[in-house]
């Protein structure tokens, strides 16, 4: 009888919790206003280039900008590699040393500004994957030194990383 009472108040709280989480979040009081800042802009590109870690040239087709919070941006070089049927992506971390980031989103929708920006670059990743997505190895990420510059016409990033290698990619939008 013990156990029943015991598993019937843990039960009602229970309830009494989700319940609550329920009418927070329709009245909007639970929700995050970082969440509405987040979100992903890809763009095909009218020209775009990346020079790899061994310093081949490589063609990209599309771009990401993911804001990850009110102060990172992702930027994210994508194409076609040598290998056929392998995508490369080429991908740079900058912050935006107390400026506005270069998109704006609402409810993960992203819109590029129409003004100018520039953010120093804090690490690069190089991946690979293959026709479905699926990663081709193991990407390879560096602490990194550089500039993201984007502004409406095109993006263009370059970076020093920990080992010496410079990455660089350049889009036109």
């Amino acid at each position: 009888m013990e156990t029943r009472a015991v598993n019937h108040r843990w039960v009602t709280r229970t309830a009494q919790i989700l319940a609550t989480g329920v009418l927070l979040t329709h009245a909007g009081i639970g929700a995050s206003s970082t969440m509405a800042t987040i979100g992903r802009l890809q763009r095909t590109t009218a020209a775009c280039n990346t020079t790899a870690t061994e310093g081949s040239e490589h063609r990209c087709d599309r771009i990401q900008l993911d804001r990850k919070t009110d102060s990172v941006l992702r930027v994210r070089f994508i194409g076609p590699d040598t290998k056929k049927g392998i995508t490369r992506m080429l991908t740079f971390v900058a912050t935006d040393a107390g400026k506005d980031l270069p998109i704006t989103c609402r409810n993960g929708r992203c819109q590029l500004s129409a003004t100018a920006w520039e953010g120093a670059v804090m690490g690069a990743a190089e991946a690979f994957s293959d026709g479905l997505g699926i990663a081709e190895g193991l990407p390879r990420a560096w602490p990194a030194q550089g500039v993201c510059k984007i502004n409406p016409a095109g993006v263009e990033c370059h970076a020093q990383l920990s080992n010496g290698l410079t990455l660089r990619a350049e889009a036109k939008l």
